[in-house]
């Protein structure tokens, strides 16, 4: 019998041998030992926080979003921030693949709680 423990840990293997996740790893080192870039990122995911949060409760500011816009169209002038998000996006892109695959055996998995809360 297989054991999904073994499997979910040689697919964590795999995952970290994938150009996606070696790609995004290097350019996190980079960017850690630019302080400006660091200094950069860190305020833009200080705002991007807050603009989820107010459109969370359903009061989104204007003025942050365009604050978070602006933020990220400055880092898309540095080289190295832009190489970030474009690894960001590719890794994201394959952990949500791997995510959705799981979740729908998850969903088939819960098929009953899922009828039972349908019916309230």
């Amino acid at each position: 019998m297989m054991n999904l423990y073994d499997k979910a840990h040689e697919m964590a293997r795999m995952l970290k041998q994938t150009a996606e996740f070696q790609a995004f790893v290097n350019v996190q080192k980079q960017v850690e030992q630019d302080l400006q870039a660091t200094a950069m990122l860190k305020d833009f995911f200080k705002k991007q926080w807050e603009v989820q949060n107010e459109n969370i409760r359903g009061t989104p500011n204007q003025e942050n979003q365009s604050q978070l816009a602006n933020l990220y169209e400055l880092m898309q002038h540095n080289s190295m921030l832009k190489e970030f998000f474009a690894a960001e996006m590719k890794f994201g892109r394959l952990i949500t693949d791997i995510q959705e695959i799981l979740g729908d055996a998850i969903t088939e998995g819960c098929q009953l709680m899922g009828k039972l809360q349908d019916e309230k």
